[in-house]
């Protein structure tokens, strides 16, 4: 976690009681998590139910960066790869969560791109390994007809993000958080204040 963010958080439990989160996605579940943990009152609202926008939308994959990297964002992949860091650490089951037999597996148009995808991967410092397409399954079934091309692969991960989400809740509640869910963000401006 970035210096900024921690501080963030400390000043909040210094000049306030509680804190109060609005979301269910997990960068909220974190958020709630860290607080919580840190002995900070908090209370984690979800707007209809937890997970099932973009925390579950990209279909269970907690990806390293490499995508960015290999397109030269790095600050982006560093970014993303401290966040998912950050997530599988919060969730003290992780390893159960996550699926060994799934790969990030990257299949550049030519060898410029695997070049550049390879430069990239370096500099952000994220590991890979170059295959060639016959070894990754699931490459090859989007190539059968292809023997030469090579496969970039990464460290990303497949997870169960509702399984993961629900990691987080009850750790979040362990650790003294309140956990509700609403069905509008309007039911929110009635509720009783305190």
């Amino acid at each position: 976690m970035s210096k900024k963010r921690r501080s963030v958080i400390v000043a909040a439990s210094r000049a306030e009681r509680h804190l109060a989160i609005v979301g269910g996605g997990v960068s909220a579940l974190w958020l709630a998590l860290y607080a919580a943990r840190s002995g900070l009152a908090t209370t984690l609202v979800g707007i209809d139910r937890f997970g099932g926008y973009a925390s579950t939308g990209n279909q269970g994959w907690l990806h390293s960066g490499a995508l960015y990297a290999m397109n030269g964002a790095h600050e982006l992949a560093a970014a993303c790869r401290a966040g998912a860091e950050e997530v599988l650490r919060a969730a003290d089951r992780a390893g159960a969560l996550t699926s060994p037999d799934v790969v990030g597996a990257f299949v550049p148009g030519d060898d410029r791109q695997l070049d550049e995808g390879i430069r990239g991967l370096r500099t952000s410092r994220i590991a890979f390994d170059v295959r060639d397409i016959s070894e990754v399954r699931d490459a090859y079934l989007l190539y059968p007809d292809d023997k030469v091309r090579k496969v970039v692969v990464t460290g990303d991960r497949a997870i169960d993000t509702q399984l993961l989400i629900r990691e987080m809740i009850e750790q979040v509640a362990g650790h003294g958080g309140r956990v509700a869910t609403c069905r509008s963000p309007v039911e929110l401006t009635r509720g009783k204040t305190g």
